[in-house]
């Protein structure tokens, strides 16, 4: 749910985003809201051996990728089609040629092309967290590594810049301009021109590092590292570095502190005369208790059975997490739309179980 949230947070944040998502739905219900219209577009298709249109989906941000890459392998379609559409003088005609000088634009396809590349990286990590087996130290790692393939986007510009020219100019997009600088009211400052940029690339580098940087900022706030300590100090009592305090003073009267200290040191035992990698991470533990060859440890170590089987009902997600926000629409109906939050709270947990 949360991958949800740090993409809308880029829509709110960068203006352009926004403004270019816009135009991409737009453009979508155009062509596939007329039967007519979509046969049309097919034509134009047959020729370049494009892939279909794929509407936006309105409640999963991190669907919208498969959206965005499909205008991407139809933009010399669309941009012909649109064309023809408006030289035809007819009631849709207006709205074609607006959409065909939007496509036209160098600024729309590299907005596109970034908003891919960050969407689809997320949609991959959204896919792998929507498990239903999922454990909170593989979803921490999940997070990490999305944070790292974003990260290494920064270092990306200068292969992306290319990247985007060299496809613009097979397109025949208008090359990239600098708009004109735009003097701030004297009210607010004192009349002070605003910043101005010396060349294209300096313009879109600015473009590149700030959808990049709210990314990594809203996943540092969605994903902060205080979110992930209480697994982690399971399992580091579980690997034998940290006593029981912070399991005793956590769960209280549901566990014996020495009986619980002396099954995890008999696991740690267990674990070494057996010749088995040192235990490490919760999954390390729930593999030596799984199936049929861990049911005697279970029987025999239940103080720490008990402590996995806790730990594993941490919600990590809840079952198609991203499907999360369909469920939204469905509770809070547009008679309810006066439901305060604590109503919606409880009408949503009554939803889900």
């Amino acid at each position: 749910m949360f991958l949800n949230l740090v993409l809308n947070d880029v829509m709110q944040t960068v203006d352009r985003c926004r403004d270019i998502l816009s135009v991409i739905t737009e453009l979508i219900s155009f062509v596939t809201g007329s039967p007519k219209r979509l046969h049309w577009f097919k034509t134009f298709q047959e020729e370049e051996e494009s892939v279909s249109l794929v509407k936006f989906c309105p409640t999963r941000w991190t669907l919208k990728a498969s959206s965005l890459r499909s205008v991407l392998k139809n933009y010399r379609p669309l941009i012909l089609f649109l064309q023809e559409v408006a030289s035809e003088r007819s009631e849709s005609s207006a709205k074609a040629s607006g959409l065909a000088k939007a496509l036209s634009k160098f600024q729309t396809y590299f907005m596109l092309k970034l908003m891919k590349l960050v969407f689809s990286r997320l949609e991959t990590v959204s896919s792998a967290l929507q498990k239903r087996s999922l454990m909170l130290d593989e979803a921490k790692r999940m997070i990490k590594a999305a944070r790292e393939s974003i990260s290494e986007l920064r270092h990306s510009f200068p292969r992306f810049w290319a990247e985007s020219l060299a496809e613009a100019s097979e397109l025949e997009i208008e090359e990239p301009s600098i708009p004109a600088s735009k003097k701030t009211p004297r009210r607010y400052d004192g009349g002070s021109g605003g910043h101005v940029f010396h060349s294209t690339e300096d313009l879109y580098r600015q473009l590149y590092y700030n959808v990049v940087d709210t990314v990594l900022s809203s996943l540092d706030d969605r994903y902060p590292a205080d979110r992930w300590q209480h697994i982690t100090n399971i399992e580091q009592f579980l690997a034998g570095k940290a006593d029981a305090t912070y399991v005793s003073q956590c769960y209280g009267s549901d566990f014996q502190t020495e009986r619980l200290k002396l099954h995890r040191d008999m696991l740690l035992d267990i674990a070494t005369e057996r010749n088995e990698p040192p235990v490490r991470t919760l999954e390390d533990v729930v593999q030596m208790f799984r199936g049929e060859e861990g049911e005697h440890l279970r029987g025999l170590l239940p103080e720490i059975a008990m402590l996995v089987k806790i730990a594993l009902t941490v919600p990590v997600t809840s079952c198609t997490s991203e499907r999360s926000f369909s469920c939204l629409r469905r509770v809070k109906t547009y008679l309810g739309s006066t439901m305060g939050q604590t109503g919606l709270n409880h009408v949503a947990l009554l939803h889900g179980h």
